[in-house]
């Protein structure tokens, strides 16, 4: 069986355990956010203006998207999409934020409130049309199973009753800016994105534990989806390893570099 058809199936496979689905944060956090959403002012009677939330399809407006990878837990969501009608990839990071759905990605952001609450919040709109920048290449994301091999055998761990997966919490201690072997800061790890030498990459999903972390990418303007370890370094710093492929298996960038702090 080639990588290809070895990693559709996986992916396939997480999507349709249900008794997963149950276990992990990420995906009752996923249930927790099903429905239908719309702008504060919006209009939830009106396809433009409404998103519905599903376990395996979101509908952001007309646009389809089919869930394609699930990360994060309740604090924070990450979602691998597919675009229905173009087959493009791109990702999304979905958040609770003062009682509102904050969604963003690549070419659009929206904040939301239930349909069903919508007739009680008084808030100036936020705009209900949903714009969408594609994103070229429909390589196939490494499953969080493939993750964890190349952290070296487990490299995830059971999330806490409280829905805080580690690998999460590790991440957030890496924000902010880096320096890079030629001494610029021009190197960063934020919430939603790398931007590795000069290249911008949405995260998708993180695996791992606080010194060791895998972080599966999409980079930003094409699509091509990548996997990343951030490792503890010492005396507060980190290292960046991992490649990107152009889909044939040539390498087109290979990093392998030690970050200091800014």
């Amino acid at each position: 069986m080639s990588a290809r058809i070895l990693s559709v199936s996986l992916a396939c496979l997480a999507l349709a355990a249900p008794a997963g689905a149950q276990t992990s944060p990420a995906w009752s956090a996923l249930d927790d956010i099903s429905g239908e959403w719309s702008s504060a002012g919006g209009n939830c009677d009106t396809p433009d203006q409404t998103w519905r939330i599903g376990s395996t399809r979101i509908v952001a407006g007309r646009t389809g998207f089919d869930l394609q990878g699930l990360g994060g837990g309740a604090g924070v969501l990450r979602l691998d999409l597919l675009n229905r009608a173009t087959g493009q990839r791109s990702a999304m990071s979905v958040r609770i934020a003062a009682g509102r759905l904050q969604v963003d990605g690549a070419g659009y952001s929206a904040s939301l409130v239930r349909c069903d609450r919508l007739a009680a919040v008084e808030a100036p709109d936020f705009g209900g049309a949903v714009t969408t920048r594609p994103l070229d290449g429909t390589a196939d994301l490494p499953s969080t199973s493939e993750l964890a091999d190349a952290l070296g055998g487990n490299g995830g761990s059971t999330p806490a009753a409280t829905g805080e997966d580690p690998a999460e919490t590790g991440y957030r201690t890496l924000a902010g800016a880096w320096r890079g072997p030629d001494g610029q800061c021009d190197w960063s790890i934020g919430s939603d994105a790398l931007v590795l030498s000069g290249t911008r990459y949405s995260v998708t999903n993180l695996v791992g534990t606080g010194a060791r972390i895998g972080v599966n990418v999409l980079r930003e303007g094409d699509g091509q989806p990548a996997t990343f370890t951030l490792s503890a370094a010492g005396d507060g710093a980190t290292t960046v390893h991992g490649a990107v492929s152009e889909g044939s298996g040539s390498v087109s960038k290979a990093i392998d570099t030690r970050l200091t702090r800014c």
